[in-house]
């Protein structure tokens, strides 16, 4: 009798050992590792004729792709990001007769501090910190409302 109860099963038989038969070990496969290409966020591909492609904002793909191609004909294209430019990766099939990423910094032209306060049963403060560019873009540094 042990702690299981009495049974057949239950009666102590000693230590038992298992060996594996004879025979091989099972083989092991490596894995093949494929190389995965993802489908590009941004493409640019051009077709037969001019074209002319400007984008003036900053773009940002960090984790992704940015296909550009021509096409057979490179004559009178042109692509221009003058906003900058972060991505993964960046494939070019065939480039355009003009190709051109850079970044062009906006001067800020004026900070203003804007503050709006208000009265009656509820009142509030609210001071925002504001950035107005050369290019006529806003930005808003901060904002708070006490």
């Amino acid at each position: 009798v042990n702690l299981v109860g009495n049974g057949a099963y239950s009666a102590w038989s000693g230590p038992h050992l298992y060996t594996p038969g004879a025979g091989s070990a099972p083989g092991v496969t490596e894995p093949v590792a494929t190389v995965r290409v993802p489908q590009p966020i941004i493409e640019i591909a051009l077709a037969a004729g001019a074209a002319e492609i400007t984008i003036p904002g900053y773009i940002a793909v960090p984790q992704g792709r940015v296909f550009i191609d021509a096409g057979t004909t490179t004559a009178n294209k042109a692509v221009t990001m003058s906003g900058g430019l972060v991505a993964a990766q960046i494939v070019v099939g065939t480039l355009p007769d003009s190709f051109q990423v850079d970044f062009e910094n906006p001067i800020a032209q004026k900070t203003v501090k804007i503050t709006s306060t208000t009265s009656g049963d509820y009142s509030a403060r609210g001071v925002g910190i504001v950035q107005i560019n050369k290019s006529g873009s806003v930005g808003i540094n901060s904002w708070f409302v006490q």
